[in-house]
């Protein structure tokens, strides 16, 4: 882990005075074709024209159809997050996967899998690396029950998929807050200190993904709440029952210690794109897409944009980002520290994936969050 300081478009118009007049009436018509004997060269053309603004359209409309439907999943309340390897073997204790980046890296992980027979989900801890080649790696795997070979599967940063008390061994409460909407779902852990601990997770996340801190924030004696928010799973919705992207959430949480943030959607949607393969273009008319499914203008949530009209951060800003990260891209998060170095104490991660600060090296992410806290309760 690496520590660093914190024109429009004219309109094709001919002026009247530039009109061609009418042709005389006793000027020579041109000869007509022989009988029989038809311009087959225009005739062409107009058909390839025709074919060729046929394929257009086609592949305008399906790709608009494509990004349509992937703006859909990202306003979704929860994703379902898409399976993407697969299981190669497992044994009590140990799992094989296919070589990939993610089953590769170090750290502590979560692993989804799909039982082809119920078609239910099911999630386990992946622990260190025991054997890799160039095609499969063996990894520690911690499950209530063993992956069928060949069942879809997925690397996740959300290593338990629980409550407190089952996958850490706390004691908690299950509480709610109040919200505009009503009632809002959360877990509570008392502490000894008097500084709360608010826990919030981001896009297709969920509660769970604060357990990975919960137990050190609980050791250094902070009560802890880790929140919910408008349409979640058990919590209150709004008339359109989509994601906002902060633009309404924020009136459910307020936090100052972030990891991976989308500082910038149009960065991170040109990141995912890029990441796609597709050409630079798709960005913009995915960000248009997007603002239409969500009835949010990305402009409006552009907190780099927003803090340099502002003059910065009120409050100190703790900020983690993996240089790894193939959805939030770190150069926003590089900026955003650049601009405040007296606000914000950015913690760079070399490979770590989106979110995946903790995962990657849980000792030094501690580390780096204690002397925070320390500093600024």
């Amino acid at each position: 882990m690496k520590r660093e300081p914190s024109p429009p478009i004219p309109h094709d118009r001919t002026p009247p005075e530039a009109t061609a007049p009418e042709t005389a009436a006793t000027e020579a018509a041109p000869a007509d074709p022989a009988p029989g004997r038809r311009p087959r060269r225009p005739r062409l053309r107009r058909r390839l024209a025709a074919g060729l603004a046929g394929v257009l359209a086609l592949a305008v409309g399906g790709t608009a159809g494509l990004l349509w439907f992937a703006a859909g999943r990202l306003v979704r309340p929860m994703d379902d997050t898409p399976l993407n390897t697969y299981i190669v073997a497992s044994a009590p204790g140990t799992v094989t996967l296919p070589a990939t980046a993610d089953s590769r890296y170090p750290g502590t992980f979560g692993l989804i899998w799909q039982d082809k027979e119920t078609d239910r989900r099911h999630h386990g801890t992946l622990g260190p690396v025991l054997a890799s080649d160039d095609d499969t790696v063996t990894r520690e795997l911690t499950a209530d029950t063993l992956p069928a070979p060949r069942a879809e599967a997925k690397v996740i940063v959300t290593v338990w998929n629980s409550d407190p008390g089952r996958a850490l061994g706390l004691d908690h409460q299950d509480v709610t807050y109040p919200g505009e909407l009503g009632p809002m779902p959360a877990w509570f852990l008392p502490g000894t200190g008097t500084t709360w601990v608010i826990q919030v997770h981001g896009l297709g996340a969920g509660r769970a993904a604060g357990l990975r801190t919960m137990s050190q924030l609980h050791d250094l004696g902070h009560p802890v709440f880790d929140i919910t928010y408008r349409n979640d799973p058990g919590a209150p919705r709004d008339s359109s029952n989509t994601r906002h992207f902060g633009d309404t959430e924020w009136r459910d949480l307020d936090a100052v210690v972030l990891d991976s943030p989308a500082l910038d959607y149009r960065a991170t949607l040109d990141t995912i794109v890029g990441g796609l393969g597709l050409p630079a273009p798709v960005a913009a008319l995915q960000a248009g897409i997007l603002g239409l499914r969500s009835d949010v203008d990305l402009d409006d949530i552009d907190a780099l944009a927003a803090n340099r009209r502002t003059g910065g951060p009120q409050q100190p800003v703790l900020l983690f980002h993996g240089t790894g990260d193939t959805v939030v891209p770190y150069a926003t998060s590089a900026e955003f520290a650049r601009d405040w170095p007296d606000k914000v104490r950015l913690v760079t991660v070399e490979g770590a994936s989106h979110t995946g600060a903790w995962n990657a090296d849980p000792i030094a992410y501690a580390e780096e969050l204690a002397a925070f806290l320390a500093r600024h309760t």
